[in-house]
């Protein structure tokens, strides 16, 4: 695990929400 994987899940995360955000409206 390097030390940019919290980083990276993070974006992820982010991202995703924001898709599942411009699916639902």
């Amino acid at each position: 695990m390097t030390a940019a994987d919290p980083l990276l899940e993070l974006l992820a995360s982010r991202a995703y929400r924001r898709g599942q955000f411009t699916l639902a409206s």
